[in-house]
């Protein structure tokens, strides 16, 4: 097996044959530079569009303090912030959940599912990657701008054939090709970026496909692949790129905030026919902007270049005004969270103007959007769990059901403030005969929406008999 399986942005150069799948995984490393703190390049090649090259040099170093794409992102993808439940499929026994539980647990799956739900949210697409090692099975996140895939035709959602750009441990890359086209020949392959196959060199058993499941004889890839929207194409690379557009802007534009505060804040004073006496020129970074410096207790003694001739001094208004700037900057990031359908309302009331610098989107906006997507990531989900009895079959010799795995999801709580908001919303409701207690009940708990309203009914009979008794 590969030694190494690194997907770190730079690690490797492998370029995809089609064009589309290079240009995919530019725009999706772009956005995963983004989410990983790594985005100080693609703003100075924005600032670079934005500015000549001397004003670039005096704006100094890129302003990254705020990453409105990066807050957005990860205040969305709180699905799996709260431990999710495991569903067994009818006739589990208590032993095997117990055994498949702690599967989960040692390969830290939520919290490796906490990442991929970030990428998915962000870059559209990600996969989970099903790993055996001596130390038991391992999952891998794997972001879509190291893969290219193949499906069968018509049906985007079903892989035949995942090609996954890695990192040998001698530092070559390469592509680990696993293909099920043809069920009756899978193969598994190490190719280098020419194609020369190096399975041999690298594999532990060489031209054996090990992932078949052994209840059923078909051959499965060991990846599932999650979607952030559901769509007739397997790729999504560009949804929504008005967010990670908008947000290098706003770097830029912040950028010159700072600069603004450091250089422009105060009156640019100027002197006719005067020099400062002792007083030494300091030329700025571009060579051409001279400044002298001076504290604000200096005694200035100017002297008289030409005495024949007038002197004067004086000063300008500030080149910035701070505030306004940073107003200016703020409408405009409103602007770009309304065209996304984050309204001001979804937003935490802030004491002040000042701190609109942080977006903090409300518990029942970030609950609303992560409801959006369970249908989705429940698809993987159920997927994932489905293959990982498949392995512990094939790899530790368990007899786990392979099908009909579930997952319930806990999304966080409400805020008192919005909890009590919702419950006087839903207590009016109740009162005009517009909602029933089952409708209250499912409206705050949306993982219940797709059980049937009987179970519902019937939990909520449990609750009543429940505050009955006690």
């Amino acid at each position: 097996m590969p030694a190494s399986n690194e997907v770190t942005i730079g690690a490797f150069q492998l370029v995809p044959d089609d064009p589309a799948d290079a240009a995919r995984w530019n725009e999706s490393r772009k956005r995963r530079r983004m989410l990983e703190g790594l985005w100080e390049t693609d703003v100075r090649e924005r600032i670079k569009e934005y500015f000549s090259r001397i004003r670039e040099l005096t704006l100094g170093k890129p302003n990254l303090g705020l990453n409105l794409f990066n807050s957005v992102v990860s205040q969305q993808s709180i699905l799996y912030d709260q431990p999710f439940t495991v569903v067994a499929p009818e006739g589990t026994s208590d032993e095997q959940k117990a055994e498949f539980s702690t599967v989960l647990d040692d390969a830290h799956l939520a919290q490796l599912l906490q990442r991929n739900c970030r990428n998915v949210t962000g870059l559209r697409e990600g996969l989970m990657k099903l790993v055996p090692t001596d130390n038991g099975l391992r999952y891998n996140v794997v972001p879509s701008d190291v893969v290219v895939v193949e499906h069968v035709p018509g049906d985007p959602s079903t892989l035949t054939k995942v090609s996954e750009g890695i990192v040998l441990s001698d530092g070559r890359t390469a592509w680990e090709v696993w293909d099920i086209k043809d069920p009756t020949k899978p193969t598994r392959k190490i190719l280098t970026s020419d194609g020369t196959d190096i399975s041999a060199d690298v594999l532990k058993e060489p031209g054996v496909y090990l992932e078949i499941s052994p209840k059923t004889g078909e051959p499965f890839l060991p990846y599932v692949l999650y979607h952030a929207e559901w769509s007739d194409k397997v790729w999504n690379a560009y949804d929504l790129s008005e967010l990670p557009n908008a947000s290098l802007d706003l770097a830029v534009l912040w950028t010159m905030f700072g600069d603004g505060v450091r250089n422009a804040a105060w009156p640019q004073r100027y002197a006719i026919n005067l020099r400062l006496d002792g007083a030494t020129v300091t030329k700025g970074p571009d060579a051409r902007a001279g400044y002298i410096d001076t504290a604000p207790t200096s005694l200035v003694v100017f002297k008289v270049n030409d005495p024949n001739s007038p002197a004067s001094a004086g000063q300008y208004a500030p080149g910035c005004d701070p505030k306004t700037l940073a107003e200016s900057i703020l409408i405009y990031m409103g602007v770009v969270l309304n065209n996304l359908g984050i309204s001001p309302a979804d937003l935490q009331a802030q004491p002040n103007a000042q701190s609109g610098y942080a977006i903090q989107l409300k518990r029942s906006a970030q609950r609303r959007e992560a409801t959006k997507v369970i249908p989705n990531f429940r698809d993987g989900d159920t997927e994932l769990l489905d293959k990982t009895a498949m392995m512990e079959n094939i790899y530790s010799g368990t007899s786990y059901p392979e099908e009909g795995w579930g997952v319930a999801y806990n999304l966080p709580a409400l805020g008192q403030a919005e909890m009590m908001e919702a419950l006087e919303t839903r207590q009016k409701e109740l009162e005009l005969g517009l909602a029933s207690k089952v409708d209250v009940f499912v409206s705050l708990n949306p993982d219940w929406a797709i059980r049937e309203r009987s179970e519902v009914v019937a939990h909520l009979r449990e609750i009543a008999r429940e505050n009955a008794e006690f």
